[in-house]
């Protein structure tokens, strides 16, 4: 399709015109702690390996009931992977980039941010999460490498981060039982398949979950912008609404292709879409349950 903007002023909705309410938020204690300072002494040098530094104050938070786990700029701090807690709101400070190390140092496929069976647990600051793609995209498109990986959680909540250059997908909810889901003020970035150097598979946001909201987002990546269902475990996307956002490069905003857990009452909204490939793309059919 060829180059154009275009406004959402429409509704897509599959069953019934309700949408998502207002998701419930996370409920994250006030006890903050800084990985820049001791007993963590995380380094923003970009070139340091901060793995256990930044994972110990993670399990000490939440050892003391949850809280803030403080990534302060600036500085770029080098990570491998990173399982979250219930409680916890990974603050990464404007200035503050938390970088995957880089592909020739890292070990199996595990996410950088790992994220499974929890519940109140957010992701915010003015920072960024960077994943070195560049040296995945030409190998398997990321070898099934996501960056960040929600399985099965509730009341999540993921604000004013830019998220770039994964391996693979980038936000991703799938194949799981999650809902009360909130991504706002988000951008995400990777270059895209029609580039010279394209980052294929690059799906700006996965999502599989109920009563979810994405609102004033800026995706602009290399696959899906936005992709809805699952293709394991028959759960539903339902009761979402999509609103205020822009959309660049990239395939749309996509239903499918795999939806064996259904679609229904979505609402997409206010939206630009501005050289994407498709505006929405609805390519589920009977053989991926569509």
């Amino acid at each position: 399709m060829s180059t154009r903007t275009l406004l959402s002023v429409a509704l897509l909705a599959f069953a019934g015109l309700a949408h998502a309410g207002t998701p419930e938020l996370p409920n994250i204690p006030a006890y903050t702690t800084n990985v820049a300072q001791a007993p963590y002494n995380a380094k923003n040098d970009g070139t340091n390996d901060n793995t256990t530094a930044i994972q110990t104050a993670i399990n000490d938070v939440s050892n003391k009931g949850g809280g803030t786990v403080e990534i302060p700029g600036p500085g770029v701090y080098l990570s491998g992977p990173l399982t979250m807690k219930s409680k916890i709101n990974l603050q990464i400070d404007a200035g503050a980039t938390l970088r995957m190390l880089p592909k020739a140092s890292w070990s199996g496929t595990l996410p950088l941010l790992s994220l499974t069976s929890l519940h109140d647990v957010a992701i915010s600051g003015g920072g960024g999460i960077d994943g070195q793609g560049g040296g995945w995209w030409p190998t398997s498109a990321g070898s099934g490498l996501y960056m960040i990986y929600f399985t099965s959680c509730n009341t999540v909540l993921v604000q004013n981060v830019t998220v770039s250059n994964a391996p693979k997908q980038q936000i991703v909810f799938k194949s799981s039982k999650g809902g009360n889901i909130t991504i706002q003020g988000v951008t995400i970035r990777a270059p895209s398949s029609h580039a010279a150097t394209p980052s294929h598979n690059t799906d700006g946001i996965d999502l599989v979950g109920t009563n979810c909201v994405i609102q004033n987002c800026d995706i602009s990546t290399g696959d899906d912008n936005i992709a809805l269902g699952t293709s394991s475990g028959g759960v539903p996307a339902a009761d979402i609404l999509v609103t205020n956002c822009a959309f660049g490069d990239g395939h749309g905003m996509t239903i499918g292709s795999n939806t064996a857990g259904g679609v229904s009452n979505l609402t997409v909204i206010n939206c630009t879409f501005n050289g994407t490939d498709c505006g929405i793309r609805m390519k589920s059919d009977n053989a991926t349950s569509g």
